[in-house]
């Protein structure tokens, strides 16, 4: 969009990555991480952390958000009931990408913050429900608290937009 500083404009999508079984595959398989680094490396690359004088900040992707986000909100809400056993793919392989790649430097960079992102509420609330919502998303809630409180974690900041008022109990359950 031109100017777009100007009149800043949400981007619209003419095809989603994601918009069935065979495109997440290739998609999938298209973005996968590459083989992990050993603890050496990650040792050496974290140690200029060691020093810090202001907080850090380490991200763990997201759950519905990232679906959301790859499918459109048509498409992942729908496949709620269409395909849940694509959707549970989808959440599964990117809680596996975290807790393979993220996890190990959260544990041993022991950041203050450990953020993530939904944007699953709207104007007037979620965008699926209590029971997706423990189903497809509490799994992962669950692992980064684990992980936040092992390493003695501040803060678990979580990002959405929206009316957050059902989405707030449903985390802290978590």
């Amino acid at each position: 969009m031109l100017e777009n500083d100007v009149t800043y404009a949400m981007p619209q999508f003419m095809r989603y990555h994601i918009r069935d079984r065979a495109s997440w595959e290739l998609y999938r398989d298209k973005t996968a991480p590459g083989p992990r680094w050993s603890s050496e490396r990650i040792e050496e690359a974290c140690q200029r952390f060691d020093s810090r004088d202001r907080p850090l900040c380490l991200g763990v992707g997201s759950t519905w958000g990232t679906i959301r986000s790859l499918a459109g909100t048509e498409y992942a809400s729908t496949m709620l009931y269409d395909d849940p056993g694509l959707m549970h793919a989808i959440i599964d392989h990117f809680r596996w990408i975290g807790e393979t790649y993220v996890f190990p430097l959260i544990d041993r960079l022991r950041p203050e913050i450990v953020a993530t992102g939904e944007d699953c509420c709207y104007n007037h609330g979620m965008l699926l429900g209590p029971k997706h919502f423990e189903q497809l998303c509490a799994p992962t809630y669950r692992s980064i608290g684990e992980i936040a409180k092992d390493c003695n974690v501040d803060m678990v900041a979580i990002d959405t937009d929206g009316n957050a008022m059902e989405f707030v109990p449903l985390v802290e359950a978590c």
